[in-house]
């Protein structure tokens, strides 16, 4: 999710465990606890390879992450506290405060199919479903509100505990909402292919901008992909579009699954690639897959970024490169995409 709303989750989860004692200071600390797992997009040097995709959402997206660093965060805002006379606080709530918001950090990503590794260092498995969009303006705004109204109601009073818990019931409740449109979005997806005599195996759902209610549809077929968009607040007939992969993409793909960039980048894409073989000359192939998870329509139908794999002319491995496509965002393409999310007449999607 994006750090924004990390922060107010984060602050949220602080507010409930310690307003009453330290007020809207536990709003504050809890929002730094819900951002800090993102520093790990600074253990990276390099962003052009796989590097960033190795360390983003990893060890401090752990379960494990929250515990251990909490614990030391703990002393220190309990050493602090007592010294400066603020609030004598005890450790175990301090402990509490810290663990609850920075863990709230990885449970959140899990719900988008961007995907978390919430048992590193156990194992590196990618755990995500498709609930909310990694920008959700709805889940923030209410745990916005919640915050909001809490200060004005007076940090420490339990009636501003209770409007923080409620906030929270309420967006946890349209998690659950959010992912049974996405089970919902499949099915349907599946009924319409089948109505169209649409040859398919696999389906998948995914998130997008704004509201709950469209989804994104990608399903696998001899060729490659199926995408289409599905509006689960008024179905329509679905206009498929097919999204084809080059037959010889899958042997390049097998060996460059064996390399350790491979395991990385795989692991992390999950699911559904457009995958083309470019001819550079001097006996080189491009290999470019294009993540299908996020996409919209036009030119980036297929998705907004992808991974370009070299192999040279020996068959070696040589330059790996990300790349990133701009989608539209003009005026005229969002109205399209909020009308698709009520299932209203558009020529977009």
């Amino acid at each position: 999710m994006d750090p924004l709303t990390q922060g107010v989750l984060g602050a949220a989860v602080g507010h409930v465990v310690a307003g009453r004692q330290i007020g809207k200071a536990a709003m504050a600390l809890g929002f730094v606890g819900g951002v800090l797992p993102d520093l790990d997009v600074y253990l990276v040097s390099d962003d052009s390879g796989v590097e960033f995709w190795r360390y983003h959402r990893g060890i401090t997206h752990s379960l494990f992450f929250g515990p251990v660093i909490g614990a030391g965060l703990a002393l220190i805002c309990h050493g602090i506290w007592r010294w400066r006379g603020w609030s004598q606080m005890s450790l175990a709530r301090w402990y509490v405060l810290w663990v609850a918001a920075l863990i709230t950090h990885p449970l959140l990503d899990a719900i988008t199919h961007w995907g978390t590794k919430l048992l590193t260092p156990l194992t590196e498995t990618r755990f995500g479903i498709s609930a909310i969009a990694v920008i959700d303006p709805i889940y923030t705004t209410i745990l916005a509100i919640g915050l909001i109204w809490a200060i004005f109601a007076g940090a420490r009073t339990s009636r501003a505990r209770s409007i923080v818990t409620a906030a929270l019931l309420f967006s946890t409740a349209y998690i659950g909402f959010g992912w049974m449109q996405n089970i919902r979005a499949e099915h349907i997806a599946r009924a319409d292919l089948a109505r169209q005599n649409l040859p398919h195996t696999e389906v998948v759902a995914y998130t997008t901008m704004f509201l709950p209610w469209l989804r994104r549809c990608v399903a696998t077929n001899g060729k490659g992909h199926w995408v289409g968009y599905v509006s689960t607040f008024s179905p329509k007939p679905i206009r498929w579009v097919v999204v084809e992969s080059h037959p010889e993409a899958r042997p390049l793909i097998d060996e460059f699954a064996k390399s350790e960039e491979g395991e990385i980048y795989l692991g992390l894409a999950n699911g559904p690639l457009k995958a083309i073989v470019v001819n550079n000359g001097n006996g080189e192939r491009e290999l470019r897959m294009d993540d299908m998870r996020y996409g919209f329509v036009g030119t980036t139908l297929s998705g907004l970024w992808g991974l370009s794999v070299v192999f040279n002319r020996d068959g070696s491995i040589g330059r790996i490169a990300r790349y990133s496509m701009s989608p539209d965002t003009s005026s005229a393409h969002l109205w399209a995409l909020l009308r698709a999310h009520l299932g209203l007449p558009q020529e977009l999607y």
